[in-house]
């Protein structure tokens, strides 16, 4: 009790200003209107900023998820781009349509995931 009471006596000026001003700027917006709706103005700005931050960082944590469906897909896609590799590869006389239709395939399949 007794460091609380010297707590306020060794800022009693300070927290009789703060009270003032939080009182003076009360008062000044609530009955100027031009003051209220800059006020109101700049705190919606600021509260903008703020979502935009918080959607930045949720959007950041949601990467790992989109990461590791991107190499699982990236994974099976090689896969199977080495198994027609081996394939082709095996032929004794090589089918230009087959060929064709792969590479067809695999630029459909990247146009794809481009947009």
């Amino acid at each position: 009790m007794f460091g609380f009471l010297e707590f306020l006596r060794k800022y009693y000026y300070l927290l009789v200003f703060l009270v003032l001003e939080t009182v003076s700027l009360l008062l000044l917006f609530r009955f100027n209107h031009y003051q209220g709706s800059v006020w109101l103005t700049a705190a919606n700005g600021a509260a903008v900023g703020i979502n935009r931050v918080y959607d930045d960082a949720l959007a950041y944590g949601n990467l790992k998820a989109v990461n590791q469906q991107l190499t699982a897909e990236n994974l099976r896609l090689q896969m199977e781009s080495e198994a027609l590799r081996k394939e082709l590869n095996e032929l004794k006389q090589i089918d230009y349509e087959r060929v064709n239709n792969t590479k067809t395939d695999y630029l459909r399949i990247i146009f794809k995931q481009e947009g």
